[in-house]
C-alpha cells in the first residue's frame, strides 16, 4: 500500500491562518485513493489529480531507492574499494623490488669503482717505491744532499716560526 504523502515536516496548508473548517478535515492523501469527492471534479482537476499522484508515486519510490540498493551499493564500493587496494599493494611491491634491485646495482658498481681504485692507488705507489730505490741506487750522492738539504730547509722553516709566536 502506498505511503502518506503527509509528514510532521509538511506543515497543512489548508487551514492556514484560519480556523479549520470541516471540507479540510480530511485524511492525509495517499497516491492512487480517490478522495471521497472525486466525482463533482472537473476534467482538469482529474487530470490534475492523476498528475499529482504520478508525481507522489515517483517521490514514493525515488526515498526507497537508497534503502533498495544501499546495501547493494554498498558492498560494490566495498569491492572496488578491496580492488583498489590490492592493486595498490601490488604496485607498491612492484616498485620496492625495482628499488631493492637498483640499490644492489648501485652497491656493485660502487663496490667495482673501489676496488679499482684500490688497484691504481697500490700500482701506483709500487711504481714510486721502485723509482724512488732505482734512483738511490743510481745517483746516491745527489740523494743524500737532497735529503740533507730538505732537513736543513725544514730545520730553519721551524726556528723562524718559532721566533714569531714568542
Amino acid at each position: 500500500m502506498p505511503k502518506s504523502m503527509q509528514t510532521e515536516e509538511m506543515p497543512n496548508f489548508d487551514t492556514y491562518p484560519g480556523p479549520e473548517s470541516p471540507a479540510t478535515k480530511t485524511a492525509a492523501y495517499v497516491p492512487g485513493r480517490q478522495s471521497a469527492g472525486a466525482a463533482n471534479h472537473t476534467p482538469m482537476a482529474n487530470a490534475a489529480q492523476q498528475l499529482g499522484g504520478a508525481v507522489g508515486r515517483a517521490v514514493s519510490a525515488a526515498r526507497d531507492i537508497p534503502q533498495k540498493i544501499g546495501g547493494e551499493l554498498r558492498s560494490r564500493f566495498q569491492v572496488i574499494s578491496g580492488r583498489a587496494r590490492q592493486r595498490g599493494a601490488h604496485r607498491l611491491e612492484q616498485v620496492k623490488s625495482a628499488a631493492v634491485d637498483r640499490l644492489d646495482d648501485v652497491k656493485n658498481v660502487a663496490g667495482h669503482k673501489a676496488n679499482q681504485l684500490s688497484a691504481r692507488a697500490t700500482e701506483k705507489i709500487q711504481l714510486a717505491r721502485n723509482r724512488a730505490e732505482r734512483i738511490a741506487r743510481e745517483r746516491p750522492v745527489e740523494v743524500i744532499l737532497g735529503g740533507l738539504g730538505a732537513g736543513v730547509m725544514l730545520g730553519a722553516a721551524l726556528r723562524i716560526w718559532r721566533s714569531n709566536r714568542e
